[in-house]
């Protein structure tokens, strides 16, 4: 059985099976959903919400083992309660940019494709200049959508799930609220956090990180958090990163920089922003924002590339590199 396990974003399967999308051997869908009889034997709740609780502290390990063999049959043994397919079922795993344009442009391109669309959140938020909110240039309403009212104008059907695993043989997808069959699978989780890449592996120290001094990529609470850092920042160093490799959204850490550094300006602060980058350069627009830091808030901003991050003191606001620290009063970092 070829096993697909998600968790917070990431997804993990078979090199031969590393697509986007799967597609379903022809076979009836009750046959595909008979494989729940032994369902028990993924134990899957080892490495999703009930590990990941205990990891935490919120529950004992034995209490743990004991709720892993109660509760999958509670609720993902169940089917998800869908009308039935009137064509050929594509599960979207993920209702970010892309499942939400998947969905979409699936039903254009085909009326007879029964597309459900599996999302954990109840409601849109984007992340595209999402900056100015921190500073209170624009409204948190106008970056928030209804997923009810996209899948009705899209005439597609949205369930808020969670998605843990999926069986590629047979063609299911678990979640917290039950099973659906699938005749093809897409899965577009987008890109999730990695703090192993500014040296900080310790999941405790990853989610005091994530809490007090949160990255700002994920819209909701993070943005909300950021607003209030600035509303309530009296004076002093401000940091902002921009982490190796990929992110979401190239200019977002460089535009923050340089809002940040003119809200100082404009309500007369005495602080600055140091923005430290892991790459040689700025990725993106680089005459541009070279400029807004050393001509418009060259009073106000400090910009250090090749910042080899080597893990971050909480307790302590320090960032640490290789050879070097760089101390804090309030931050943002990824």
């Amino acid at each position: 059985m070829k096993s697909l396990n998600l968790w917070h974003g990431f997804c993990s399967f078979p090199a031969r099976d590393r697509a986007c999308a799967t597609s379903a051997p022809d076979e009836t869908r009750g046959e595909k959903e008979q494989d729940m009889a032994d369902f028990n034997r993924r134990n899957f709740l080892k490495v999703s919400g009930i590990g990941m609780t205990a990891a935490m502290g919120g529950i004992s390990a034995g209490q743990a083992q004991a709720a892993e063999h109660k509760a999958p049959m509670a609720g993902v043994a169940r089917k998800i309660p869908l009308p039935k397919a009137k064509g050929q079922r594509v599960v979207i795993i993920g209702g970010g940019v892309s499942g939400l344009t998947i969905a979409r442009y699936l039903k254009n391109q085909d009326v007879d494709f029964d597309v459900v669309l599996l999302e954990r959140n109840a409601l849109y938020q984007f992340c595209p200049i999402s900056n100015l909110y921190m500073v209170g240039g624009m409204d948190l309403g106008y970056f928030t959508r209804s997923y009810l009212d996209a899948a009705r104008n899209g005439d597609y059907t949205y369930v808020q799930a969670t998605a843990y695993d999926a069986d590629l043989d047979s063609q299911v997808v678990y979640t917290d609220q039950g099973h659906v069959a699938y005749d093809y699978l897409v899965v577009a989780p987008g890109i999730d956090y990695n703090y192993g890449s500014i040296g900080v592996e310790d999941p405790v120290d990853e989610y005091k990180l994530r809490q007090r001094y949160p990255a700002g990529f994920v819209p909701g609470s993070e943005h909300l958090t950021l607003r209030h850092k600035l509303q309530n920042f009296k004076g002093g160093v401000f940091v902002n990163t921009t982490p190796p490799g990929n992110y979401r959204c190239l200019p977002a850490p460089y535009e923050r920089t340089c809002l940040i550094a003119d809200y100082m300006k404009k309500n007369k602060l005495k602080g600055k922003v140091i923005h430290l980058d892991a790459n040689p350069d700025i990725t993106i627009k680089k005459k541009g924002f070279h400029a807004a830091f050393e001509e418009l808030y060259s009073d106000y901003v400090e910009y250090i590339p090749s910042f080899e991050f080597n893990g971050v003191d909480v307790e302590n606001k320090v960032v640490h590199s290789t050879f070097d620290k760089v101390e804090f009063d309030d931050a943002s970092i990824y």
